[in-house]
């Protein structure tokens, strides 16, 4: 709001300047520091260096497991290997298929199964299906001609060992105390 200058010079009249409103990239008057936490939230949110679906939060991995449900998925690193165990209950190893390809190991398994009733009063058929595939980078120092699965009571284990440059690379830090 401005006031004519003449108006500004009579006695009893207050000169009144407004400053134009600040605010921030979310709109809430208070600096850039909302908007810089958020953005920092989000990248952090989105973190997963490999790829394997680990970041905190998903919004789009939540609905694709309502979809179609995938399998749980562990990756540990022990001294001379890495090893993925996937959860597949009720799946035998003729349903689950591993395929390594320029660096991406694939996981793919079905599950059908079909059930019928018949009694006296009713007939009752009942069919399900299920699928899914999940594909991840192989860790950084994984050799990728030496992988070994094994299926076992409805546990996948993915063995990845280490190539020898990896292991050459990994030296054990001394703790000292005091």
């Amino acid at each position: 709001m401005s006031k004519k200058k003449s108006d500004a010079a009579k006695p009893g009249t207050v000169e009144v300047q407004t400053a134009p409103a600040t605010s921030d990239i979310t709109g809430q008057g208070m600096g850039i520091l909302p908007g810089l936490r958020h953005e920092i939230d989000r990248l952090f949110d989105e973190f997963d260096p490999w790829g394997w679906g680990l970041s905190r939060r998903q919004p789009l991995g939540r609905l694709r497991s309502a979809m179609a449900p995938m399998p749980a998925m562990d990756l540990v690193e022990r001294d001379g290997d890495f090893e993925l165990t996937a959860e597949l209950p009720g799946m035998s190893a003729d349903n689950v298929e591993v395929k390594v390809s320029d660096g991406t190991l694939s996981i793919r398994g079905e599950k059908t199964e079909e059930r019928t009733t018949d009694e006296d009063n009713y007939h009752l058929s009942e069919r399900s299906f299920g699928a899914f595939h999940r594909r991840c980078k192989l860790p950084p120092g994984a050799d990728p001609d030496r992988i070994d699965a094994r299926f076992s009571d409805g546990v996948l284990r993915v063995t990845m060992p280490k190539t020898p440059e990896a292991r050459e690379k990994e030296r054990k830090i001394a703790i000292k105390s005091g």
